[in-house]
């Protein structure tokens, strides 16, 4: 291979390297937004590991290591979820 194609490739690789990088630490750890409903179906499926109130709302880590938030049925009934 010629200098040029080598400078070429490691320019390359660099580039998907960092692209690679970037879109794995960008990820979004904001949680999710359930219905309460579904909230509801995670709890009786016991699918729930653990549950934080915040703001109005629920945090709720899952078995499977996701989290979720929910607004509460008794803040939608007042008109402010």
């Amino acid at each position: 291979m010629s200098k040029g194609w080598k400078t070429f490739a490691i320019w390359s690789l660099l580039i998907v390297l960092f692209f690679a990088f970037y879109s794995l630490f960008s990820r979004d750890s904001r949680p999710q937004w359930h219905s309460a409903e579904a909230f509801q179906a995670d709890m009786e499926a016991e699918q729930i590991r653990s549950v934080t109130p915040e703001n109005g709302s629920v945090l709720v880590n899952t078995e499977d290591g996701t989290s979720t938030a929910s607004v509460s049925s008794s803040m939608r009934q007042c008109g402010r979820g």
